[in-house]
């Protein structure tokens, strides 16, 4: 038998309209990769995680690029079968999404589940697309590592007995996102949304965001209805600060270059000078404002700049052109405490100062609690708490702790938000 003609697919966490499902066969060990219905499957999986090629991240970019997918592959030990079900794996995909449109990453475990472990956090700290899981291993590590990332698995005798799940009919957690969320925000309001891992609070900002389209209901932007558009065009209505610090900026270009393309975002280009000299006092202004000297390096380049310097380089960016609305996503949960604090600070000044309306996702419960009008909590894909006003000014991390468990019936899980 091929072992790249056949093949078991199993997906750990899936969109509903992502979610195609193969029979289950209980005693024949699948120790084949996956098909191209498998591969159309990771394409419309990577849909929630892809960067466009030739757009920026701070949604500067050309509209016509091609989606960019990584994906990381964990194999238990060098065998022929595991060996044909990841070639076959790495076939399909690239043959659906295109050679030059997908990074994979093949890493051999070489027979040892804690190298399993290792390679799979990595993965996850990387935040790849898709992650393919080869032998039981490998699949029990995915599994355990992450409850965001789309896993798919291959060389596994029983799924369920693997993950400890009683009758498994052939899908594993399947999960809805989001679950009938509702959720509307007054022009200025600062929303801070706090969850445990899993809970939807980055889906949720994806969906606003055009990045994956939610099955139903729709997304409004200031009065205009923004479900049908794809992520470049509702570019021009937001900005967003990520949690990594490399995201958001062009590190090859000057301080100044990244300034006048977020300037510019959306608007059409013409073959005027790029800089102007009263943009590049402005720009100077502005950076004097943040208070980190970088008003005297317009020229240097971005990449340069430390971690600090550079979220809050990309927070003066993403609030530039006062957006309609500023999604924030733990842009500080990357930074030392100190730097974090600065960055925070520097957000609520050009929050209030711009009166910008702003959703920002947090583990840290003393920031949820400190800034911001109102405060969400995110469970299971709904919201669970929300809490604004003189309310949400009296309450303690006890408070917000003890909220949660009567309203999920849960510990709150997430240790950064409570050794914050």
């Amino acid at each position: 038998m091929d072992h790249r003609s056949t093949g078991r697919l199993f997906c750990s966490q899936i969109f509903k309209n992502t979610h195609q499902e193969e029979p289950h066969h209980e005693k024949e060990h699948h120790t084949a990769a996956v098909t191209t219905k498998a591969a159309a499957m990771c394409v419309s999986m990577a849909a929630c995680g892809g960067k466009t090629d030739d757009t920026k991240t701070d949604g500067t970019g050309d509209a016509g690029g091609a989606k960019k997918y990584t994906v990381g592959v964990c194999q238990l030990v060098t065998h022929d079968a595991l060996d044909a079900a990841t070639q076959g794996f790495i076939d399909a995909v690239k043959d659906k999404l295109g050679e030059e449109n997908v990074t994979i990453d093949v890493q051999n475990a070489a027979n040892d589940q804690n190298v399993c472990t290792t390679i799979v956090n990595t993965f996850v700290s990387k935040k790849v697309d898709l992650i393919m899981a080869n032998a039981t291993p490998a699949l029990q590590a995915a599994y355990n590592a992450t409850a965001e990332i789309p896993i798919l698995g291959t060389s596994v005798t029983e799924y369920g007995v693997a993950l400890g799940i009683d009758n498994f009919s052939g899908t594993v957690d399947e999960r809805v996102a989001l679950d009938h969320l509702s959720l509307t925000l007054r022009d200025g309001d600062f929303v801070t949304v706090i969850g445990g891992n899993g809970a939807g609070k980055s889906t949720m900002q994806n969906a606003i965001c055009g990045t994956w389209q939610p099955d139903e209901g729709s997304i409004e932007l200031d009065g205009v209805n923004v479900s049908s558009l794809p992520e470049y065009k509702r570019a021009r209505y937001l900005g967003r600060v990520y949690q990594d610090p490399m995201m958001g900026t062009s590190a090859g270009m000057e301080i100044e270059e990244n300034l006048a393309l977020a300037e510019r975002r959306g608007r059409h280009h013409t073959l005027r000078p790029g800089i102007r000299r009263g943009e590049r006092e402005d720009y100077r202004r502005r950076l004097r404002e943040l208070g980190l000297g970088l008003e005297d390096r317009l020229t240097t380049k971005v990449g340069t700049l430390s971690g600090g310097q550079r979220q809050a380089l990309t927070l003066l960016m993403a609030t530039l052109q006062k957006p309609k609305l500023l999604l924030l996503d733990e842009h500080t949960a990357a930074l030392d405490p100190q730097t974090a604090q600065r960055v925070m600070d520097i957000t609520d000044r050009l929050v209030r100062e711009n009166h910008l309306t702003t959703l920002m996702i947090t583990h840290n419960m003393r920031d949820a609690i400190h800034y911001g009008n109102r405060l969400l909590m995110l469970h299971n894909g709904r919201i669970v708490l929300d809490i604004s006003g003189e309310e949400k000014a009296r309450l303690t991390v006890p408070d917000l702790l003890a909220l949660f468990s009567k309203v999920s019936g849960q510990e709150y899980d997430n240790d950064r938000a409570l050794l914050a």
